[in-house]
């Protein structure tokens, strides 16, 4: 579990966090069949963190999502990770997702909703719901290859 204390890459999520650090419990977000506590948002988010730190810094994640509290918090997780960041709604056609993809080069692409296609174009596609359960701290990464 991340400790409230540990650093932030992102200034967004640093102010975020301080704010929510006293009650892991408190709804955080909500949509129409699941909310989210501060600690769950947290948790998830840092995976897709820590999933993103193994990318350069300056390649950008598509976030595939719909109106769910998972698409807030894999937004939420690519802010953790400082990139940059662009949403296509994951009910477009699959033709449209790829060209957009193709055209914006090299990316990180986020299945939120876990509808998605499994690859768009040539890129494979990271499902939020299958990272792994432990945390690993986006500063440091991955060195133990635990979200391999």
């Amino acid at each position: 579990m991340p400790e409230w204390s540990e650093p932030c890459v992102s200034p967004i999520v640093a102010a975020l966090v301080d704010r929510l650090a006293g009650d892991r419990d408190l709804d955080a977000v909500t949509d129409a069949t699941r909310t989210l506590t501060v600690g769950e948002l947290v948790d998830g988010a840092s995976r897709l963190a820590a999933r993103l730190a193994d990318s350069p810094a300056e390649q950008a994640a598509v976030v595939l999502v719909d109106r769910s509290v998972a698409s807030l918090q894999a937004i939420f997780g690519v802010q953790w990770a400082a990139r940059p960041l662009v949403t296509l709604d994951v009910d477009e056609p699959i033709s449209r997702l790829s060209d957009v993809i193709e055209r914006l080069g090299s990316v990180s692409v986020v299945d939120a909703t876990g509808r998605g296609p499994m690859e768009l174009g040539s890129q494979r596609v990271i499902r939020t719901a299958e990272l792994p359960a432990t945390y690993v701290d986006p500063l440091v990464g991955d060195p133990d290859g635990i979200g391999s």
